[in-house]
């Protein structure tokens, strides 16, 4: 029993020299220990006691305190990946970036603002104007100097119709009415009842539905579509415009009427929105009625009955809404459909004369400032193509002359004359007065070449003699030879004949000539454009 104590004992010490060697890192967990005597003995009666290795508290702490920094440093992983998640997106267009973007814009347009209005000091300025420079000098900054672009895309157009004068003939209610437009009433309940009604009435009154049961019935029928077309050139209401013009329209295609407006009321209209008879046709020998006729057709209201004052909740703001802001693009629209419609269906209701006199018209308004981006150029070729069907063959000759004869006056700008032949339709007679037309109107920018007064016959030899005339130096306006060139394409036409290939051979080499004459140069853009 004494050595086994004892066996114990020393098995016990080995064990503590284990737990200090686990200590230091030289065994590990899990290793068995054999104890044995420390004298050496070993008789049979020794029965080896096998211990299992236990760590001890120290080891437990160590590994405890491993696992624990392990599992630390997950859940410090795996919480920032959560705040990552939830944390708000930012944009690059954040509002306060927005915000300080735009302040340091309006910075910077303040300072170039500043700069512009800034004046120049008196060297500056002598230096811009080229004083106490040398003559070598002034040639070297003149030839660096570029000149500004003048080329426009679009027509730049006149001024035709004055927004101030705006309705100084007539308007509705005040001037305009069936009786000023010579209605006599008759016996009818119809008649009668649209004397009586106020004017916001008879405009619900005027309804195509209801026009084609009552119109039979109305007496003073001409007079009656007269006012109908006049109140269409003025009317503000879009949706009240396009149910006149359905009235009219049914008049003209339905044969209830051989009314169509004459030259007279196209005249009256148009000097209604704001100009005078002189100024959309000077010849008045095409017509048979004067401008004082046009400017009292109507009884013009009292100042003091025409002018509404200003009752105490109007503000100023509203007073300056009710200024006449001149007349509504959509109004002229449909009355220049009317006005085709009527020459395309009765054409007998138009003399030659009048025909001319609608062209000339509609020529000189299509260059109004207001309808210089084209939104009506569509309605102006359609009306010249039934203009040009309406007149006899028998006149077709003459007419061409007279129109000819006529163009001096419409436009002193040769980019509005390259618009004008544009508006001629594309059809027989169309090429043909594109022909003629480009030929007038190169007569007044070139010197005057045998045969092109002939403008019944335009040949392919007329435009090359103006070809020919054109010079191209330093002087040279590109602006206008730019109009030029488009003029003379428009001369030539679609299909010259096939003996005319020789003079169209002639042109080609000419306008290569040209060409080679301009030299592109980054200081003259107009120069690059034309070649």
């Amino acid at each position: 029993m004494t050595s086994v104590v004892e066996k114990r004992h020393v098995s016990s010490e080995k064990v503590s020299d284990v737990d200090s060697s686990a200590v230091d890192g030289t065994e590990k967990a899990g290793q068995c220990i054999t104890g044995k005597a420390i004298d050496g003995d070993t008789s049979d009666d020794d029965l080896p006691i096998i211990l299992e290795y236990i760590p001890s508290k120290l080891t437990l702490e160590k590994e405890l305190h491993i696992k624990i920094e392990r599992i630390d440093d997950c859940d410090t992983a795996e919480a920032e990946m959560h705040c990552q998640n939830n944390q708000p997106e930012t944009s690059l267009y954040s509002l306060d970036q927005l915000l300080a973007d735009h302040n340091e814009d309006v910075k910077v347009r303040a300072m170039v603002v500043e700069l512009k209005n800034k004046n120049t000091s008196p060297l500056q300025q002598k230096f811009l104007n080229g004083e106490d420079l040398l003559p070598e000098h002034k040639a070297e900054l003149e030839k660096m100097n570029a000149v500004e672009k003048k080329i426009r895309k679009l027509h730049p157009g006149e001024m035709i119709f004055d927004i101030c004068q705006f309705k100084s003939l007539f308007s509705f209610p005040e001037s305009l009415t069936l009786t000023s437009c010579g209605f006599l009433p008759g016996l009818s309940r119809t008649d009668q009842a649209m004397l009586s009604l106020p004017p916001d009435q008879l405009l619900e009154f005027l309804s195509p539905e209801l026009f084609r049961i009552v119109f039979p019935a109305i007496s003073s029928q001409e007079k009656f579509l007269t006012f109908i077309f006049y109140l269409l050139s003025i009317s503000p209401d879009f949706r009240i415009s396009h149910r006149l013009h359905e009235i009219l329209h049914v008049v003209l295609h339905g044969q209830l009427s051989t009314w169509t407006p004459s030259t007279f009321d196209v005249c009256i209209i148009l000097c209604n929105y704001g100009t005078l008879l002189s100024n959309i046709c000077p010849d008045h020998s095409l017509f048979n009625f004067s401008e004082t006729d046009l400017m009292h057709r109507f009884v013009k209201p009292d100042s003091t009955e025409s002018c509404h004052a200003t009752s105490q909740g109007e503000d100023a703001s509203t007073t300056e809404k009710k200024l006449p802001q001149g007349y509504e693009t959509f109004n002229l629209k449909l009355i220049t459909q009317f006005v085709t419609d009527s020459l395309a269906v009765r054409s007998e209701n138009y003399s030659p004369q009048d025909c001319l006199a609608l062209t000339l018209i509609f020529l000189r308004i299509s260059l109004d400032h207001k309808l210089s981006d084209g939104q009506l150029s569509w309605d102006f070729e359609l009306f010249f193509a039934a203009v040009i069907n309406a007149v006899a063959p028998e006149h077709w000759n003459n007419w061409v002359k007279d129109l000819c004869g006529h163009l001096t006056y419409l436009t002193s700008d040769h980019h509005n004359t390259v618009y004008l032949v544009g508006l001629m339709p594309l059809v027989e007679r169309g090429h043909l007065l594109r022909r003629v037309l480009s030929l007038a109107f190169m007569l007044e920018f070139l010197p005057s070449s045998d045969g092109a007064e002939n403008f019944l016959e335009p040949k392919v030899k007329y435009s090359l003699n103006f070809l020919k005339a054109l010079q191209i130096n330093r002087e040279t306006d590109f602006y206008l030879t730019w109009s030029i060139v488009h003029l003379l394409e428009s001369s030539v036409g679609p299909d010259p004949s096939e003996a005319e290939a020789n003079d169209l051979l002639l042109m080609i080499d000419f306008l290569q000539q040209k060409s080679n004459q301009i030299r592109d140069s980054i200081y003259q853009v107009d120069q690059i454009v034309v070649k």
